[in-house]
């Protein structure tokens, strides 16, 4: 027990901590003169922060950028050319060995890191303590309640049961990032990871956690975003009963975020979800929130084609001219595509099997192809059964596809014979035109 409770007065420490500037001395003594790239974690993408070489010692310091002060969560390092692993960087100015060959997360040792020291305790204890319990569960099957053994194995499982709240309880009132990294380590692995594999009441229970748990601000720097974004969109498939609430809860989770970093990257996550599954409503759902918002006041990127496509380029408008060339007369279905895009081979395909079929129900096919190479746009074109076949060199960044908002590839567009657009979609199934 003195291990325990020397953990829960590590991991209280964090209360006390001051974070100012980090700096990392990397004394891995069997990598001299080899390169080093540390890397720092950022919802979907990380920032390299430094690119260098160990000295003919094998020792490197990193001194972070002022702008990173206050960063706190994940760091990846890449030494040489095999040597990866990933550890805690949250103001701590902290030494890392290795006498390996090919270092990784089983043989650095953390040299003044309360932060690193605290996870690997934490990881380590957790971990024995689900092993037991997963034991003693399937020897309790052995015995009946009225034996002796029975007792004694059920008062151990107990006895862990409560060292393992009592440590939950310890890390919510630790102010480590160690601590908040467990809690979503475990949300996602614990809770995620099993939406497909639990029932109804289960998922309720994962879904209510997340709308009132769930802590965008530290799982931006987590490495952990993807994933744990990724594996919640189990809950809103349009079969269940959740889909309708997908913004509804989208927006309760991220409201509570204080960084308009986070707030902007998560908004551009729902709208690359939305987009890439045809979720038209709600894409005009999420629009008009963050339109009335206003913490967003000058959108780019990605936000800004959204608001283009959502309130410029929306059904019942205008379909803008295509500065390429000219669109036939009638109704159209004017096609976004990417080359080396796998879901834009699919669309093009599917054009192709239905093209006689659309153009007996009165529809002209067009489509504006993002391809940096001419020859092979015009290899791919001489495939395609209908005359209208552009080629946007520019890509993304072409005028059409900037002034049709297009955020991602397929992107397809219903026009009707006065050029009035009436909708907007990511496959061509769901235009309805096939039915």
């Amino acid at each position: 027990m003195r291990t325990f409770f020397s953990l829960f007065a590590f991991l209280l420490m964090g209360n006390s901590v001051v974070f100012g500037q980090n700096s990392v001395l990397l004394e891995f003594s069997r990598y001299a003169d080899q390169s080093v790239v540390l890397t720092l974690k950022k919802g979907m993408r990380a920032d390299t922060v430094f690119s260098g070489v160990f000295n003919s010692k094998g020792s490197v310091k990193i001194t972070l950028p002022k702008t990173y002060d206050s960063y706190r969560g994940v760091a990846a390092l890449k030494a040489g050319k095999q040597g990866e692993f990933e550890f805690l960087l949250a103001g701590e100015n902290l030494t890392l060995r290795c006498s390996e060959t090919q270092v990784n997360n089983n043989n650095v040792v953390f040299v003044n890191s309360v932060e690193n020291t605290a996870l690997q305790n934490w990881l380590t204890g957790q971990q024995r303590r689900r092993e037991k319990l997963k034991a003693l569960a399937e020897t309790l099957k052995v015995y009946t309640e009225d034996e002796p053994m029975f007792q004694t194995l059920k008062s151990e499982q107990q006895s862990i049961e409560k060292e393992q709240s009592n440590v939950d309880a310890t890390l919510d009132q630790s102010q480590l990032y160690a601590a908040k990294y467990i809690r979503l380590y475990n949300f996602l692995n614990d809770d995620v990871g099993n939406i497909l594999r639990t029932d109804d009441t289960g998922r309720a229970a994962i879904r209510q956690k997340m709308l009132k748990e769930l802590d965008l601000d530290n799982l931006y720097t987590s490495g952990l975003w993807f994933r744990t974004i990724n594996g919640l969109l189990a809950l809103y498939v349009k079969e269940s009963p959740y889909h309708v609430y997908f913004i509804p809860d989208m927006w309760e989770t991220m409201y509570r975020t204080q960084s308009e970093k986070v707030y902007t990257a998560f908004a551009e996550n729902i709208v690359e979800i939305c987009e890439t599954l045809s979720w038209t409503g709600h894409s005009y759902e999420f629009a008009q929130l963050l339109s009335n918002d206003n913490r967003i006041t000058e959108p780019k990127g990605i936000l800004k084609k959204f608001f283009t496509a959502i309130f410029k380029v929306m059904k019942g408008s205008v379909a803008p001219e295509l500065s390429l060339g000219k669109m036939p007369q009638g109704n159209r279905l004017l096609a976004f595509l990417q080359d080396g895009c796998g879901h834009c081979e699919r669309e093009l395909n599917l054009l192709k099997q239905n093209y006689t079929f659309l153009k007996n129900r009165g529809y002209d096919v067009v489509t504006v192809m993002a391809d940096t190479d001419t020859t092979h746009f015009l290899s791919t074109a001489a495939q395609l059964p209908w005359e209208t076949k552009y080629c946007a060199i520019t890509g993304f960044e072409s005028v059409d596809f900037q002034t049709y908002g297009v955020i991602g590839t397929p992107t397809l567009y219903v026009i009707d014979e006065k050029g009035i657009i009436q909708g907007r979609y990511a496959q061509l199934e769901d235009t309805g035109l096939l039915k």
